[in-house]
């Protein structure tokens, strides 16, 4: 699984990232499948406000849904907003003094493609035609939070994380479905 981040632009005082989410997988027998999926990340990094405030970051992810090999992933939309109060600490004071630097994009993108080429390649797996049931993983419930400290500000909607396993749609299904007990294989004829 790759991801590549093609444009890092501004746009009404918005910072986008647009790019690609790219999966191979090859099965045992050779077999390989190929998806690519089109991304958009928004970040607002916006300095200088009215009484001290300062914007620092405003992002907004999803709704994501990904299905890998079995794992089924939802999350739903979730904000995250970082403000800084130059008047209010150390953190809103040294945080403020930074917002106001210029962006180097061009550094940015290729950081960013570098660290998430780290990432790794997926094995290879053999793919199952047996649909055998959905297993739950995880149900993640947290925030909303709102957390001021030494002039800081981070404000984070409510994040909700569904993960599921579906056994018999692939290598990460059956093995998470058997870690969770889920439904059992059929026996062989």
């Amino acid at each position: 699984m790759t991801h590549t981040v093609g444009r890092l632009h501004r746009a009404g005082g918005e910072l986008r990232a647009t790019g690609v989410v790219n999966v191979i997988a090859t099965t045992a027998d050779g077999a390989v499948y190929r998806t690519s999926k089109p991304v958009v990340y928004r970040a607002r990094t916006l300095a200088g406000s009215g009484g001290g405030i300062c914007q620092i970051l405003f992002l907004t992810l999803g709704p994501l849904d990904l299905n890998l090999l079995g794992l089924v992933v939802h999350l739903d939309r979730v904000t995250l907003r970082i403000t800084a109060n130059r008047r209010g600490g150390i953190l809103g004071q040294l945080l403020c003094g930074l917002a106001g630097q210029r962006l180097n994009t061009r550094a940015g993108v290729s950081a960013w493609n570098r660290d998430v080429g780290k990432i790794g390649t997926l094995p290879a797996s053999e793919v199952s035609i047996d649909h055998l049931g959905t297993c739950p993983v995880l149900d993640l419930v947290l925030g909303p939070l709102d957390l001021r400290i030494l002039g800081l500000r981070v404000q984070l909607s409510r994040v909700h994380l569904v993960v599921t396993a579906e056994r018999g749609h692939g290598i990460l299904g059956d093995l998470l479905c058997g870690l969770a007990g889920g439904p059992a294989p059929a026996p062989a004829p």
